[in-house]
């Protein structure tokens, strides 16, 4: 590692930690990220709390309570079989944020390792994009689908599939804020006093490339929860009695005209967690973008 580190890298550090600094104590006046991360702070306690949220058991079975309204002993109805629809909703937020959380994770640990060897080295850069352009040619859905139905149902099998639907999102993401930061001055200066590739990246790429990767994060987190109710209502995805949302409106949609419960409780709840984490999206992308002025 070198022993001098340029000057001019330490004062663009020092120039984005303050205006970091700045973004967080002005973060409670965007009313969208103010909106959208109460929604995800929301289902976030119901994903976590679940076991004591929920108040029967939502595997549990009751024939002579089946398709029973709404109603003080259970507030958003029962389905066919006579579950609980309230304590469903509330284990479906435990599988929706945890195969979020693993989609997420994984396209952007994969994203950030492909993304930043194309925006720094030229010739990976050719190979990795005609790839990814290869699978950006079908629509994420497509390509989430016919994985999930070649690979067989499950939550891990699910996640692969969505990851690999969403991480070339993220690669594209980072390889731009990559490409971006390479140009600038204090990263040619670490170049000519003999910084390896790898310091460079470390050092000054990856920490300068974090605003759009936090920002793609949230928008393939909505687009990995709205992926699982879609897999799971076409049948490839979570496989009943699991509680998932998706897999509670293919299930209730044959009642949808004389149990219109079934159905309503969990499209809201996919409803507000994809609306709360597309505000949030915006809110960062609003408080992140370099042109700003702080």
């Amino acid at each position: 590692m070198p022993s001098s580190i340029p000057a001019s890298s330490t004062a663009e550090e020092a120039c984005s930690l303050d205006r970091f600094k700045k973004m967080i104590k002005s973060f409670g006046k965007n009313r969208y990220m103010a909106i959208g991360g109460t929604l995800i702070a929301i289902f976030m306690s119901l994903a976590l709390f679940a076991p004591w949220l929920a108040r029967c058991d939502p595997l549990a079975i009751d024939p002579v309570n089946r398709l029973h309204p709404p109603s003080f002993a259970h507030w958003m109805g029962t389905d066919e079989l006579g579950r609980d629809v309230y304590s469903r909703v509330v284990f479906g937020s435990r599988t929706s944020i945890q195969i979020g959380f693993l989609v997420v994770f994984l396209s952007t640990a994969l994203g950030l390792i492909t993304g930043l060897a194309a925006g720094y080295f030229k010739r990976v850069d050719a190979i990795v994009m005609r790839i990814l352009d290869g699978l950006m040619a079908f629509p994420d859905i497509i390509i989430a689908v016919t994985l999930a139905a070649v690979w067989g149902s499950g939550k891990l099998t699910l996640v692969l599939a969505m990851v690999t639907a969403y991480f070339p999102r993220m690669t594209r993401t980072v390889r731009a804020a990559a490409i971006n930061v390479c140009d600038l001055e204090y990263v040619e200066s670490a170049k000519s006093i003999g910084c390896t590739n790898f310091y460079i990246i470390r050092q000054y790429i990856l920490p300068n490339s974090l605003s759009p990767i936090i920002v793609q994060a949230a928008f393939i987190f909505a687009a990995a929860v709205l992926s699982e109710a879609a897999l799971s209502f076409l049948g490839v995805g979570i496989k009943p009695p699991t509680p998932s949302w998706g897999g509670m409106v293919s299930q209730g949609r044959t009642y949808l005209t004389i149990a219109p419960w079934v159905i309503v409780f969990p499209g809201i709840a996919i409803a507000m967690a994809v609306l709360g984490l597309n505000l949030l999206g915006d809110g960062l992308r609003d408080h992140m973008d370099p042109r700003l002025q702080f």
